[in-house]
């Protein structure tokens, strides 16, 4: 600890050696000498405040900055008391100096990683909570620009499966709000950038004013009085998706290890979201595949299948007309349910296809189409008894399609009745959808 005595005047009496070691200055270039000379400038008026308490009997603990002999300074927590006379009069103060600079580095780092903590949370929660990839980076590379306090991020990824970089966001200095722009140029185009990509690693770019580069590539990096640029490859599985630059308008800003770990870690969360986004369109697209599959069986079973019996019946007509006329009346009704259960089911396909078309479409008028479908593919009449012309939501519009889509598709696969009735009563502040049939039914204990 240093030691330091000052006499009533605020001149030093006595320090020892390790506060002439702090402070650079041998004891007789310090003794006799005003207190505040080892003080920063400006907490000098601070000192002068304190030695005014140890005047009036108080002791005090606290922090300030000294100045060394070569101007540089420090950090020091200081525990000063008053000295009194038998008399009880002031006669100077006693000061004990802690040299606090690896306190006060480890606080402040600390604090930096609290920091860092926190924008990578910001940037995480941002990965998940956008369903829409360029928004996602958009967002991020904000975030990025505020804890670097870099002069611009930039991103660019690759869009589905072309070959070039296509899709790229900017967020920095002079940009109101980041938002994702075409990037048309293929990075296999540009030398300096394409060969950070291959080698997949993190490079570092000190002044980037003594770059080779071609006039596109000094138009991309340079622009912005961008300087220094930490380059981060966005890899997975071993494959460079993208490229994250972030740039400094100070030569050497970004040159630090632990700055290079902070971007890489990031570049992992958006080359994950990139992945993420690539394989939730593969999804999609398998997802869609299916379901055309389905539409296309569902088509050729129903359908398909019911346009052939009406074929049939057609060719066989004026035959069966010549023979039989009352035959021949009764196929032309079931010709006319066969047509009509035909159309109602390439409709409700149509939909299928089309599902946000359904809240579009009269309740009356979807429930119409159902009723001749199944008709059309089992025979069974259905009796319709609608009444009421209010509009209801989209939504409970929807969802009264599918619970009596739903009740349409048992009975034809097991009620076997031979008819069915459906209710719907549209009021002002409510609607009731009853849909009953003479089916089979079943046991209610299984």
């Amino acid at each position: 600890e240093g030691l330091a005595v000052v006499n009533e005047h605020g001149l030093l009496n006595y320090v020892n050696d390790s506060l002439c070691a702090m402070v650079g200055w041998a004891r007789d270039e310090l003794l006799g000498q005003p207190s505040v000379r080892i003080f920063r400038t400006e907490d000098q008026e601070h000192h002068l405040a304190w030695l005014a308490r140890r005047r009036a009997g108080f002791s005090d603990t606290y922090e300030t900055v000294f100045r060394r002999r070569d101007s540089s300074t420090f950090p020091v927590l200081i525990s000063a008391s008053p000295i009194l006379d038998p008399q009880g009069h002031y006669r100077g103060s006693l000061a004990v100096c802690t040299d606090i600079t690896e306190r006060v580095e480890m606080e402040e780092a600390l604090r930096q990683r609290i920091e860092e903590l926190t924008h990578l949370n910001r940037i995480a929660h941002t990965m998940a909570a956008s369903a829409e990839l360029p928004t996602t980076l958009a967002r991020a590379s904000e975030i990025i620009a505020g804890l670097f306090a870099a002069h611009c991020v930039h991103i660019i990824w690759r869009e589905g499966e072309e070959a070039g970089f296509e899709l790229h966001v900017e967020c920095g200095h002079g940009a109101e709000e980041a938002s994702p722009t075409r990037f048309d140029v293929s990075f296999n185009d540009l030398a300096f950038l394409g060969r950070v990509l291959r080698e997949g690693r993190s490079q570092v770019v000190e002044d980037v004013q003594y770059l080779p580069l071609s006039d596109l590539e000094r138009q991309l990096l340079v622009h912005r009085q961008a300087q220094s640029i930490l380059f981060v490859p966005l890899v997975i599985g071993g494959t460079s998706v993208g490229l994250l630059w972030i740039a400094s308008d100070q030569p050497g800003r970004l040159s630090t290890a632990h700055e290079m770990r902070l971007a890489e870690t990031i570049a992992l969360d958006l080359a994950a979201a990139i992945e993420s986004a690539s394989l939730s369109r593969q999804a999609q697209a398998a997802a869609a595949a299916e379901e055309r599959s389905r539409l296309a069986r569902d088509l050729h079973d129903a359908a398909t299948q019911t346009i052939y019996a009406a074929t049939l019946i057609v060719e066989s007509l004026p035959e069966t007309w010549a023979r039989n006329p009352a035959e021949g009346q009764r196929n032309l009704v079931k010709l006319r349910q066969l047509v009509r259960g035909a159309l109602a089911e390439m409709r409700t396909l149509l939909f299928e296809l089309r599902p946000w078309t359904l809240g579009t479409v009269e309740l009356n008028k979807l429930l119409e189409y159902l009723a001749n479908a199944l008709t059309g593919r089992t025979r069974i009449p259905v009796e319709l008894d609608m009444r009421g012309a209010h509009e209801l939501s989209a939504n409970t519009t929807v969802a009264l399609y599918r619970i009596a889509q739903e009740a349409f598709n048992n009975i034809a696969k097991h009620a076997r009745p031979t008819r069915v009735r459906v209710v719907l009563r549209q009021e002002a502040e409510q609607g009731m959808l009853s849909i009953d049939d003479n089916g089979r039914g079943c046991e209610p204990d299984l």
